[in-house]
């Protein structure tokens, strides 16, 4: 149901930003504005929203993703109420400025999706997200076609602005009363701290240290460099080629996002669990790259909707495709920080591709920013092939199970020899008895050491390949490589449920933490996390799933990585 409603916010906001974004080059070259100055109104917007979608990202980490979206939409409804009263070229520009300033609504919805969902329906939620923008967009675009006129003589731009701001005032009603209050699957930081610049780029020098995002995030800034510059020029490039106004260009944007949201919709979830994000991350800069070279070259209006095609295909999968990776990447209470650094360099690569595009447009001629961008989406495509591919991919999210993998080992370890051993579950079940006030030779007492005796056999029959009664890291690895035991399951939950009635309770849970020395100070923030269905105890089915989360699953995000305190999630 969140989601639903989530995306309905996202198709009335984007509805109302097409029918702004649209109008915004034809309004500039109502008032006197030449390809470059367009290209530099159509840079403002994403440089603004550089900045904005990291901090609106910490706002929504810190106090939740429905917080932060219905401040960002009263912000942007209240920029379109000022875009009605522009009447001059500086009053235009200054009104883009404030608009990108509010602008940042695509990377909250992002991290909103993220934190509600599973990995395997991540990809397919964030595209419908997508795609719901750019039906939102399609809508837009057609309500400038309807309502500014087919006369160049005679537009009036006014009714599509006020419909927009009618829309967008709308879109914050909804939100603020049908936009459920959050309840992530990753809390949001309680540390209401004072915002600190310091803190902020160590932060974002942190995401871009972990491995891959760095790279990603060139891709990102290639990939939308060349993208926002095509776009940024469509407007004066068609009434160039083909003599159009307002009106044909708003159908032309009309059927641009129509084909995108149609391809997200229908396409791409699909292309994602055949090909993986990596591989269609590739395939969608090779469209993006054909469609730029061969735009340039269309002289018909077919012609033109063929070749754009190629480059609907490429932004289509492309921005999932980011999307999913870095959600799949970032640290696992990150996710809006990296998402609104994502959105930040697309759109920092939007201005100056806007710009850049415009001044080819102005000085070399009307087809240089297609060329350009599609040489440098050449680039980007053999970089993408090179630096992050399925192998690389891979080799990470082996490398973050192995790292699950032997923080269960050390919490198993307790003397520390690097050796899991009979000793260590004797060790422990002397601190649980002594933590649950069992007295020896007592029923409770003995079925306590019975199951972790129990655990310990299993464990040893299982992985101690030499004999020595020792289980090391090598022999551990190559235990958990294979399907765990039922058995092993089953004494495991039998040693946290104390009363043997199926449900772990938070007491239980943090006596097992204590006897095994984990950190109990963010104790129930972890079992807000593990309780799936938040009805206060952790069954037994539950915790089979949590477990099986954190031995083999690959996510980043999963409950599961919480099993055992707050310690691991934080690292990964």
């Amino acid at each position: 149901m969140a989601i639903a409603i989530l995306l309905a916010s996202s198709f009335k906001h984007c509805i109302a930003l097409g029918i702004i974004l649209t109008l915004v080059p034809f309004y500039g070259l109502s008032l006197g504005a030449s390809p470059l100055d367009i290209g530099i109104l159509m840079s403002l917007c994403p440089l603004m929203k550089c900045f904005a979608p990291i901090v609106w990202g910490n706002v929504g980490d810190r106090f939740g993703y429905r917080t932060a979206l219905l401040c960002n939409f009263t912000s942007v409804t209240l920029c379109y109420i000022a875009f009605n009263w522009v009447s001059t070229l500086s009053m235009l520009f200054v009104i883009q400025i404030l608009l990108g300033a509010a602008l940042s609504a695509r990377s909250l919805m992002q991290s909103y999706i993220v934190e509600r969902t599973e990995n395997e329906e991540r990809t397919r939620n964030l595209g419908f997200v997508e795609a719901t923008g750019a039906l939102g967009h399609v809508i837009g675009a057609a309500i400038v076609g309807v309502l500014v006129g087919g006369n160049p003589s005679n537009l009036n731009f006014h009714p599509p602005i006020l419909a927009a701001i009618a829309i967008s005032g709308a879109n914050v009603g909804l939100a603020s009363i049908a936009l459920p209050r959050s309840t992530p699957s990753i809390l949001p930081s309680t540390d209401k701290s004072h915002f600190s610049p310091q803190q902020f780029f160590f932060d974002v020098k942190k995401n871009l240290q972990r491995p891959l995002i760095g790279k990603v995030m060139i891709l990102v800034f290639i990939t939308f460099f060349t993208i926002n510059g095509a776009i940024a020029m469509f407007a004066p490039w068609c009434q160039t080629r083909f003599g159009w106004g307002p009106q044909e260009f708003s159908y032309c944007i009309a059927f641009y996002f129509f084909a995108i949201a149609a391809m997200q919709m229908s396409l791409t979830g699909w292309l994602a669990r055949w090909l993986g994000e990596v591989r269609l991350l590739l395939l969608g800069e090779i469209a993006l790259t054909l469609g730029l070279f061969f735009l340039s070259f269309s002289t018909t209006v077919p012609q033109f909707i063929y070749t754009l095609l190629f480059l609907v295909f490429g932004h289509a999968t492309c921005i999932i495709a980011f999307a999913s990776l870095l959600s799949q990447l970032c640290g696992v209470q990150q996710q809006g920080k990296t998402l609104g650094l994502a959105i930040s360099v697309l759109n920092f690569a939007g201005f100056l591709g806007s710009i850049g595009a415009g001044f080819l447009f102005d000085v070399l001629g009307e087809n240089w920013h297609y060329w350009m961008g599609a040489a440098l989406e050449s680039i980007g495509t053999v970089f993408c092939w090179r630096e992050i591919n399925p192998s690389r991919f891979s080799n990470l999210m082996s490398d973050r199970r192995h790292q699950k993998l032997m923080h269960l080992f050390d919490i198993f370890d307790r003397n520390k020899n690097g050796a899991i051993e009979r000793q260590d579950f004797q060790q422990a079940g002397q601190s649980l008895a002594e933590l649950r006030g069992l007295q020896p030779r007592t029923f409770e007492y003995d079925r306590l050491q019975a199951s972790l005796m129990g655990l310990w056999e299993i464990l040893r029959r299982l992985a101690d390949r030499d004999g020595d009664r020792q289980i090391d890291r090598q022999e551990w690895l190559s235990y958990l490589e294979r399907d765990v035991d039922d058995d092993f399951i089953n004494l495991f939950i039998n040693i946290i449920d104390t009363n043997r009635d199926g449900c772990l309770t938070l007491d239980e849970l943090e006596t097992f933490y204590q006897a095994y020395n984990i950190n109990t100070d963010e104790i129930e923030k972890v079992f807000h996390i593990l309780d799936v269905n938040q009805n206060h105890y952790i069954s037994d089915v539950e915790w089979r799933e949590i477990f099986s989360q954190f031995l083999y699953s690959h996510d980043v995000q999963a409950r599961g990585n919480w099993m055992f305190g707050t310690s691991l999630p934080k690292q990964l």
